[in-house]
């Protein structure tokens, strides 16, 4: 004798093992980078470990003009991760896709985090930068206050090459012989939101992309 069970009670029996085996899994929360920030691999001076972390902000640009664009580094003990003091920077920035030169500069900081607050440009290997320009330790403010920088940096997405040199760290007197200078290389990545007009099915629509 075959028996049937309703359509209605299968499909009870069914949703209930389906939630039974969704209820024994381990969720996870993923999250992402926008690679528009590093700790760059570090560097041996005398006895210390030297490592700089360098940050590109926004992540992803747009057309609100009005988000701050910077550039921050900071110089650290890569054992104690104590930010080191007194530090100047020889920073050159191209786009890694063409080395095409965007800026390059002397900068100085007191407290070991360097901070260029970014006006964007559309002049090619042209740059202007406000503050007070030691000949020896480069662009600096008092209280060491974010330095306005004027340059062809983050007026559009793509991936940057930056390039550090570290002439003096610690004191301000305490500079590199030139064959000496430690170097960073750092490749950053930031976005981009361009509008593109798709048409389907005869239809017009708007994307962002």
């Amino acid at each position: 004798m075959q028996f049937y069970l309703p359509k209605g009670i299968i499909s009870a029996i069914f949703a209930f093992s389906l939630l039974c085996i969704l209820g024994s899994m381990t969720l996870h929360q993923v999250y992402g980078d926008g690679f528009a920030m590093e700790n760059l691999p570090p560097a041996t001076i005398g006895n210390k470990k030297v490592s700089l972390f360098i940050q590109l902000t926004p992540t992803i640009l747009t057309s609100d003009t009005s988000i701050p664009r910077t550039m921050v580094l900071r110089l650290f003990d890569a054992n104690t991760n104590q930010t080191i003091p007194h530090d100047s920077f020889i920073i050159t920035v191209t786009k890694a896709s063409n080395e095409q030169l965007l800026m390059r500069d002397a900068f100085h900081t007191h407290s070991g985090i360097l901070t260029l607050k970014i006006s964007p440009t559309t002049t090619l290997g042209k740059w202007n930068i406000s503050g007070d320009n030691d000949f020896v330790l480069g662009w600096m403010t008092q209280g060491d206050s974010a330095i306005p920088v004027s340059a062809p940096i983050l007026a559009e997405g793509g991936l940057y090459h930056i390039h550090i040199d570290l002439i003096s760290f610690i004191n301000d007197k305490n500079t590199f012989a030139v064959q000496d200078i430690p170097k960073f290389d750092s490749y950053l990545s930031v976005g981009d939101i361009s509008n593109h007009i798709i048409t389907y099915n005869s239809n017009s629509y708007l994307d962002a992309i």
